[in-house]
């Protein structure tokens, strides 16, 4: 997964920033991400395979996280479910 900065200042001019973080990254392909604005870090989820990685921006680094709790299997599944859907 290449991790990229797209400053706002440069939008015309197509500037891309490789952050380069620290960590093994996620996969990223086929996977889903949300931003938690809050904590500044984006959670990667899925893809093909089936990566659950936090990046933290104030770091620059990925970590592997667990997904834990009484839905955990049922958001593994799924995950899996949807890489098998856009395989076809």
């Amino acid at each position: 997964m290449v991790l990229v900065r797209w400053p706002l200042e440069s939008q015309l001019e197509h500037v891309y920033h490789d952050l380069a973080p620290i960590g093994q990254p996620a996969s990223g392909n086929d996977s889903m991400s949300a931003f938690d604005t809050s904590r500044a870090r984006i959670f990667v989820l899925g893809g093909q395979f089936s990566d659950h990685h936090l990046y933290t921006l104030s770091n620059n680094a990925f970590s592997a996280v667990t997904i834990s709790g009484a839905n955990a299997s049922d958001v593994a599944s799924v995950v899996r479910q949807l890489w098998l859907m856009w395989q076809r």
